[in-house]
């Protein structure tokens, strides 16, 4: 159900957009189909290995590429540091806006990622100048909630594959650029610059890509010698996909295990 609404809501944006993205009639009918599928496969086929996981990026890149083509979409080109940009100054409006006052505490706000939301979380929460030029303090940010992120951007670029299809089309070919957008890059200037840093929760998924479960563990250890408050958790049972697709369905394990660390997590923070 979860999932249906999700599409629908994609279904309408994308709709309303089509102009924006150039996208033709049959294309903005066509993509959300294609995201459906995807999003039921994610939840539904069990990938227990690497090589399952590595096949079925393949095939989900190359899908959404050859659909594209096929379409003659013109879809615009957003690279780093854009995005992290476009959250920082959600963050400052969300902040300073006053038309919901009441319902939420603007001085402490938690956010949650995964995978590429995860780094960019991550990010903003490490580097506090996206938060800074955006006109927002970086302490309303109370804690972050990652899964299965990425924190380190030269680690990723190491996969032939994940170098041309994901790394330089997303942050380009200037590797000094590569260190400046990796979380793990900014933990001990954040650390020792007299702000703090935030309250972190981090998951892993048990059969997660071996680069990212470095990152993690990479993650925590700096924590660890910075004395960040944070807890890490590895999730038995899932993948890179499932980790997130599992959110908020009935799973007694999966629930147990994060939906109600999380809960417990922005209550410690005071954000509820």
């Amino acid at each position: 159900m979860h999932g249906a609404i999700t599409q629908l809501l994609i279904w309408i944006v994308i709709m309303f957009n089509s102009q924006n993205y150039n996208l033709t009639k049959q294309a903005a009918i066509f993509l959300p189909v294609c995201l459906a599928f995807i999003s039921y496969m994610t939840s539904q086929f069990i990938m227990t290995s690497q090589q399952q996981m590595m096949i079925f990026s393949i095939i989900l890149i190359m899908t959404s590429q050859l659909s594209l083509l096929y379409l003659q979409t013109q879809v615009p080109i957003v690279q780093h540091p854009q995005p992290v940009k476009s959250v920082a100054r959600c963050i400052s409006w969300l902040h300073k806006s006053r038309k919901w006052q009441g319902q939420y505490d603007p001085e402490s706000i938690v956010l949650l990622g995964h995978s590429a939301g995860g780094h960019l979380a991550t990010l903003l929460a490490l580097d506090n100048t996206y938060l800074t030029n955006a006109g927002c303090h970086p302490s309303v940010i109370k804690g972050i909630i990652s899964m299965s992120g990425v924190y380190s951007v030269p680690r990723i670029a190491t996969s032939w594959m994940a170098k041309h299809f994901i790394i330089i089309p997303g942050f380009g070919t200037d590797q000094s650029e590569w260190e400046k957008s990796s979380p793990l890059t900014h933990v001990k200037n954040r650390a020792m610059n007299g702000i703090g840093i935030p309250k972190f929760l981090l998951f892993c998924a048990e059969s997660e890509f071996p680069f990212l479960q470095k990152d993690a563990s990479d993650l925590s250890d700096k924590f660890n010698e910075f004395d960040v408050s944070h807890e890490y958790f590895t999730i038995k049972g899932t993948n890179h996909f499932t980790i997130a697709s599992n959110f908020g369905r009935y799973s007694e394990h999966y629930n147990e295990h994060v939906t109600k660390r999380c809960i417990d997590f922005i209550l410690g923070t005071g954000s509820m």
